[in-house]
């Protein structure tokens, strides 16, 4: 059976409306990272550690989905966070207790208060994507000997969408590909979820209208 796959895509510090997080300059990461269990190769970042502090910026709204620069995935609000768990969706790897040290910059957004949230980590699975069938452009061509699980391993300039290997996937409702890590993908159940939710600052596109070129 053929699975719908979608690709979650977070509003983040380039857009004016929703709030974002930054983590303090007290944060503590591992010397660990996630690696290929075939060739090693770093699939991940590293491993944050306490104390999950952040600051949120622009914190007039805050989304239920909250995008951000180090520590985790993303920061989600009680709402979204009680969704999936009711919904009993797959792929949280942690959760972090988050505590939100400063509410934006300004005189009136200091004084406001702060929500509830928790960081979520996902899977980092060994689902794959097939560049094949993407309509991919090299910027740097990949090398012949590439590791047949987290490869081919070149450096992309577009692709006109996204496809995900089937016969690869995890079962995960939430995961990272692996020879894809920077995106993060939905089943269907869970892109349904967050559609019939109503959650804010997210947007649910479907694997094969996801595109994207990097800048020259």
């Amino acid at each position: 059976m053929q699975n719908d796959f979608f690709v979650v895509e977070i509003g983040s510090f380039n857009q004016y409306k929703y709030a974002w997080f930054e983590t303090t300059d007290s944060a503590n990461y591992s010397n660990e990272a996630p690696q290929c269990p075939t060739c090693s190769r770093y699939i991940g970042p590293l491993e944050w550690l306490p104390p999950y502090d952040v600051v949120i910026k622009q914190p007039r709204t805050v989304g239920d989905f909250v995008s951000g620069v180090g520590g985790c995935d993303f920061l989600a609000s009680s709402k979204l966070l009680s969704a999936i768990e009711e919904s009993r969706l797959s792929g949280i790897a942690y959760k972090y207790p988050i505590t939100v040290r400063k509410m934006g910059t300004t005189k009136t957004s200091i004084q406001r208060i702060p929500p509830t949230l928790t960081g979520i980590k996902f899977v980092r699975s060994k689902t794959r994507v097939n560049f094949d069938k993407m309509g991919v452009v090299w910027s740097k061509v990949p090398s012949d000997d590439s590791c047949k699980l987290c490869g081919p391993n070149g450096t992309l300039k577009f692709w006109t969408s996204v496809a995900i290997d089937q016969k690869t996937w995890s079962g995960d409702d939430f995961f990272h590909a692996i020879n894809f890590p920077g995106a993060l993908f939905a089943s269907a159940r869970a892109a349904a979820m967050i559609v019939s939710g109503e959650f804010s600052n997210v947007r649910i596109v479907p694997c094969e209208q996801s595109s994207y070129s990097f800048s020259a």
